[in-house]
């Protein structure tokens, strides 16, 4: 019997894989920055002007923990946590009619997630799919920074935060996890065809 999970009696060999060194791809192989192109917030908020907002810093993730390897319905799967320790931003640029200017960043100090990738095939003509979605485990820490605004702005941006923080919480998750699932989606079927 293999060391790896059998689920509904079929065979779990990930013998034929080198997972290890697939998953190592994905994770050098993340960007540093992607543009967002669908508007999460209009251009023109009154006096305020911002865009476009970029996720900075997906390749800063890391793997958490051990790779899990089972089957489901004769289905190889392998699953994973990655972990954000901070690296990762959500940044656009921001103006005021006044003419002031900087950038507004949305940062997780903390963010954990689960990623099960399907192998279709096997051996030289396995592939690697996303399985989708991202279960998310956490995020902690969320701050949001309005940098240009001066003392003052970032003292009333503080106080708004507070009250906002549960929309900025899931907007951070759907913009974050969208990015991530784009380059994955791009990642895999270039870099990890033949795993």
């Amino acid at each position: 019997m293999n060391s790896f999970a059998e689920l509904g009696g079929n065979s779990c060999d990930f013998s034929d894989l080198n997972v290890e060194h697939a998953v190592n791809q994905i994770f050098a192989r993340l960007p540093k920055q992607r543009e967002i192109s669908d508007p999460v917030f209009p251009g023109y908020v009154g006096i305020f002007e911002a865009g476009p907002l970029h996720a900075a810093g997906l390749d800063t993730l890391q793997r958490y923990g051990p790779l899990q390897r089972y089957c489901v319905n004769g289905t190889r799967v392998i699953q994973f946590d990655i972990f954000n320790d901070g690296g990762v931003r959500l940044v656009a640029p921001w103006r005021s009619c006044s003419g002031a200017e900087g950038t507004i960043t949305v940062v997780a100090g903390y963010s954990r997630f689960t990623v099960q990738l399907m192998v279709e095939g096997s051996g030289s003509d396995a592939m690697l799919q996303y399985m989708g979605p991202n279960l998310h485990v956490a995020t902690e820490d969320l701050s949001v920074r309005f940098e240009g605004a001066g003392d003052q702005m970032m003292a009333i941006v503080k106080v708004i935060f507070r009250f906002l923080d549960p929309l900025v919480r899931e907007s951070w998750k759907d913009i974050f996890f969208r990015q991530f699932y784009s380059s994955l989606q791009e990642i895999l079927p270039v870099c990890l065809n033949k795993v």
